[in-house]
């Protein structure tokens, strides 16, 4: 997918670094970057990821032509949970505390331009969504989709650029 945006080019940058780092389990789906995640519990069971790109950036100067740039990237795991069996969600888990390590002080690189992970934050507590006649997002209503419940946890990967003038 090729886009313009340097927020979505870090989320797909960042989706590319666990990837690399091979952690997704077998038969997983490869990790996405996505403006709103899915989970279609008719179709999907195992573990997904999903790589939401930062709607908002934090541009601060600190020192004469020297302009600090934040971004947060939000890494959220998926899992169904047939009968809500946590026991099912421990691949999720342990995924997300092998991700949070790794990206910890971590460079991301998006073509030449160079991110920092400076800080790794959980997006929350892990929670588990009962899925009923909606899409996991909870905006798409379909008779056709299955009850289920899915176990779903973020972080977010906050990266810092410098811009030099």
């Amino acid at each position: 997918m090729t886009t313009q945006n340097l927020p979505m080019k870090l989320a797909e940058a960042v989706a590319d670094k666990i990837v690399e780092w091979g952690l997704i389990p077998w038969g997983a789906k490869t990790p996405v970057a996505c403006l709103l995640p899915e989970y279609d519990t008719t179709h999907e069971r195992g573990l997904k990821v999903a790589v939401i790109p930062s709607n908002i950036t934090t541009d601060s100067r600190v020192a004469r032509g020297v302009v600090k740039q934040i971004f947060a990237t939000q890494v959220t795991i998926m899992k169904y949970l047939p009968d809500g069996d946590p026991n099912e969600a421990n691949d999720a888990l342990a995924l997300a505390e092998r991700l949070t390590a790794l990206f910890s002080g971590a460079d991301i690189f998006v073509g030449d331009i160079r991110f920092s992970v400076s800080a790794v934050v959980m997006f929350g507590a892990s929670e588990v969504l009962w899925n009923g006649d909606y899409q996991i997002d909870g905006l798409l209503k379909q008779e056709t989709l299955a009850p289920a419940d899915v176990f779903s946890s973020s972080f977010v990967v906050i990266a810092t650029r410098y811009i030099v003038n």
